[in-house]
Formats: structure tokens, sequence, C-alpha cells
């Protein structure tokens, strides 16, 4: 049996919706930004954007920057055992040219899935992000020292590398994304 693939996307906004999953306010941090196809450079439109943002957040990768099984192996990488589990059904739509009786145009648009993965499912490859400091503005080693130091002097540990920022009264530690991710020193220390 065929798997419905729009329903299955509708689905998944629709438990997300229920859930209340969906933030209230401005995140002033990245979370891998737009989602793009590693090898083309090329960014996902639509739909596909907003799927490879969501399993970016369910999975927590730091990048939104994806691959196919064939180009990660034409770039010299290999999939991670047992990644496929958390592989990606992305959609693509072509039209399929018909020429009907009398010459009447019978074209209709086809939906198709490909299955893409995150990077971080790759190994092989060194990837390269651009990631350096262009204006001088990133989140240095010594903003993020700061911030742990003005924790500690209250009894708080700061803990680096989550998709959001909160407070876990259970361990009693502050859970932060990278420093690198957000969109400025003010947002970082807001």
């Amino acid at each position: 049996m065929a798997k419905d693939l729009a329903q299955d996307i509708t689905n998944k906004v629709i438990s997300l919706l229920e859930r209340g999953n969906l933030p209230a306010f401005k995140k002033l941090w990245s979370s891998g930004g737009e989602g793009y196809n590693y090898s083309t450079s090329k960014p996902y439109q639509g739909l596909n954007s907003l799927l490879t943002a969501i399993h970016c957040q369910e999975h927590g990768y730091s990048k939104n920057a994806w691959l196919t099984f064939n180009q990660a192996n034409k770039l010299g990488g290999r999939l991670i055992k047992g990644c496929g589990a958390r592989s990606l059904q992305l959609t693509s739509y072509r039209f399929v040219q018909k020429t009907g009786e009398g010459g009447k145009d019978e074209s209709y648009p086809c939906l198709t899935s490909f299955t893409v993965y995150n990077v971080a499912e790759v190994e092989g490859i060194a990837f390269d992000f651009g990631d350096a400091d262009a204006d001088g503005t990133a989140i240095t080693n010594a903003d993020a020292t700061i911030l742990n130091d003005a924790a500690s002097r209250i009894g708080v540990a700061v803990h680096f590398g989550h998709d959001s920022a909160s407070y876990s009264r259970t361990f009693d530690r502050i859970k932060m994304p990278n420093p690198s991710d957000f969109v400025s020193k003010e947002a970082f220390f807001a």
C-alpha cells in the first residue's frame, strides 16, 4: 500500500500544534538557519523548509544542512550506522507532460518524495559551513565565561549545546544554545 505523504505531513503539523510546541516568543538564536542542500547550496522552499526546521528541532541538529545518500557518497562520506531512522522524506513537484487526443494538453503535476540525511548523520566529510566571524560580533569563549562565572556565583551550572534556553529546577542548571548560535552578543546576554 502506498504511503499518503501529504496526509503524513498534515498529521505531523497538526500534532505539533496540538502539543503546543510552537514558540510564543522571538527566538534570539539560530537553529541551524534555513534548510538547504549542502551539496548544491540551494535552500529548500515551501513545505520542505518547514519539514527540515521541524526535524532539526526534534533531533537537536545544530546545522540545517542536508544530503541525499548519493550526494554523501559522491563527497566521500558515508551514513553513520543506524541513522536511517532519522532520515527525512522531502517532497518535490514535477510536471508530467502528456498530450491527449487531438493534441490537447493533459499535463499534470506529480508529487514525488526523496530521502535526505542531516549532515550530523554523515561521517568522512570535512564540512565547511563558513562560520568565520567576519564582522567581529560573534560571541566568544570569553563571553560564555562571563555567563558561566555569573551563574556559578549563585550556584547554578550552565550547559551549552541545547536547542532551547531554559532553567531546570530538578537539576538546578541553565540549558542554553551554543554561544555561536545567537544572532548577536546582545541576544546572548538578554
